[in-house]
């Protein structure tokens, strides 16, 4: 949707949709609903379609911290109101809900800057703790923590107002007033940009969190708005928040929600079934797809494997793998396992022959890599065939999730592709791997392409120049791992492993992910 303002054109961004309501995600008792948002010529926002009324949209800004780089790695979404409105605000308000979802780990803060638009100077800084806490920037120290908490996993309404007058700010909850303060920078003359921050430039966040229902006040009674966004009207999927855009600036910041074109729209849970699906819930190594093929251990001592608490809850059960007494060293006479299945005609992934999807939720260990370990592997390489998804060990690529395809030999020359991750997977903390082949990929050639997400959010695209070649019917299916050794398996906890004979979209693995909360 393109909105004139003062001659200037604006872009409101949207990316995927997700077919899960923010109350089946997150545990909220509703689900969001916000209204379309324009800007008129007088500055002042214009009410569109109601979220949830005919247009059936419920969208919403989701915002990630996957890239653990020093400089500007955190994921952040802001607002330049000296830019779109002309002038900062002497004095004003916010509305902004946040959903800060059960099992964050990282800070999420709401910040008011100055003109310098920089951190040392903000006007007021708000700062969402793991545990509930929330803590108010004073004079440069984030070290004031309010009595009131917010509520993990649920929405959670927060109001800044801000009068220059007297340099001070007040922040409700819910509508309730829970503190009033001075600007943490006194000097300021009113409010220039607003913004949303999840986690630093050196770590990555746990999950994912949501933000909705932006609205911006040209006054402290929240009489007159001058800008409105409820990321409903006017977003297109597949398009990015990301970047230097014409409403927003941010990083790792997409919209996600349902999809209110009833044409396309995806159902929740709208699943082709998946041909193995390995839950580690009912059974240790019981299949629960279309495939009856069950896992075994493998390996030269089992006991290596044991049961552990999953990525959504206790009563959700996953699998340790502890290879060795030492992971990943080179010693071959310690204690390894890793899981597999030796496909049979029509019972397994030898069903595969086009389009298909790999998922993988792992909790990878953050001891070092010395080899390549195969998270799922389907291939024969002696001959290139089948397919694999794994994590590189070399010191360049180290951690980096790698999906590999074959096309057998012709004429002399080993036919393989690969797409690769620009950042390492996270360490300690779970993570949602869906790898696609898509045999019919509009944007790719005549062979399709090759995807990679993580957490749901789509980290690479590479195109496929030859044919894949199927892998043996009678090779194994491969789950963490598969050589003999213990530095060549995996270390750590598997949540979830499934495959499809399908290429799942990318709405479809944004709701998967959003099932491990992630």
């Amino acid at each position: 949707m393109n909105i004139n303002k003062n001659g200037k054109k604006f872009k409101l961004y949207k990316i995927a949709a997700v077919t899960l309501s923010a109350a089946l995600v997150f545990g909220c008792g509703e689900d969001l609903k916000f209204k379309g948002s324009t800007i008129a010529d007088n500055g002042e926002a214009s009410e569109g379609n109601e979220g949830n009324g005919e247009s059936g949209a419920n969208l919403y800004a989701a915002i990630t911290d996957t890239l653990s780089i020093s400089d500007d790695g955190a994921g952040f979404l802001k607002y330049s109101i000296v830019d779109n409105l002309t002038n900062e605000l002497t004095s004003g308000a916010i509305s902004i809900d946040v959903i800060y979802p059960t099992g964050q780990d990282q800070d999420f803060s709401i910040g008011l800057y100055d003109s310098t638009n920089s951190t040392s100077k903000m006007v007021a800084d708000v700062i969402l703790k793991s545990d509930g806490r929330i803590v108010t920037r004073v004079a440069g120290s984030a070290s004031n923590t309010l009595t009131v908490k917010h509520t993990l996993g649920d929405t959670n309404n927060f109001k800044i107002t801000w009068d220059a007058t007297t340099n001070q700010y007040a922040l409700s909850l819910n509508n309730t007033e829970i503190y009033t303060g001075d600007y943490n920078n006194t000097t300021a003359s009113g409010v220039a940009y607003f913004g949303v921050k999840l986690g630093s430039n050196t770590k990555v966040a746990a999950k994912t969190s949501i933000v909705d229902n932006i609205v911006i006040y040209s006054d402290t009674a929240m009489a007159t708005t001058v800008f409105e966004d409820d990321f409903e009207s006017g977003y297109i999927v597949g398009e990015s928040l990301d970047g230097d855009g014409d409403i927003y600036s941010g990083l790792q910041a997409v919209v996600a929600g349902s999809e209110a074109d009833e044409e396309n729209e995806e159902e929740a849970g709208d699943f082709p079934t998946a041909l193995d699906e390995f839950s580690f819930t009912s059974g240790l190594y019981a299949n629960s797809g279309s495939a009856t093929t069950p896992l075994k251990g493998s390996g030269n001592d089992t006991n290596v494997i044991s049961n552990t608490t999953g990525a959504t809850s206790a009563e959700n059960m996953a699998l340790n793998l502890a290879q060795g007494s030492s992971v990943f060293e080179e010693e071959s006479s310690e204690p390894y396992a890793y899981l597999s299945y030796t496909s049979t005609e029509g019972s397994g992934a030898d069903q595969i022959t086009g389009s298909f999807t790999l998922e993988a939720v792992i909790n990878l260990s953050s001891r070092a890599i010395a080899s390549d370990v195969a998270l799922i592997d389907y291939a024969n390489t002696s001959n290139y065939l089948g397919f694999k998804t794994y994590i590189e060990s070399s010191d360049d690529d180290e951690g980096v999730v790698k999906f590999k395809i074959y096309g057998g030999v012709i004429d002399g020359e080993n036919q393989s592709t690969e797409a690769v991750t620009s950042s390492p997977l996270a360490t300690d903390s779970w993570s949602h791997i869906v790898t696609v082949y898509d045999a019919d990929a509009a944007d790719s050639g005549t062979y399709g392409s090759l995807t990679i997400y993580i957490n749901g959010v789509e980290q690479v695209t590479k195109d496929v120049n030859f044919v894949p070649v199927e892998n043996e019917a009678t090779d194994k299916f491969i789950v963490g791992g598969g050589s003999g050794s213990s530095d060549k398996n995996l270390d750590g906890d598997l949540d979830n492993i499934a495959t499809w004979n399908v290429a799942l979209t990318e709405t479809q693995v944004i709701e998967r992910a959003a099932l491990f909360g992630l």
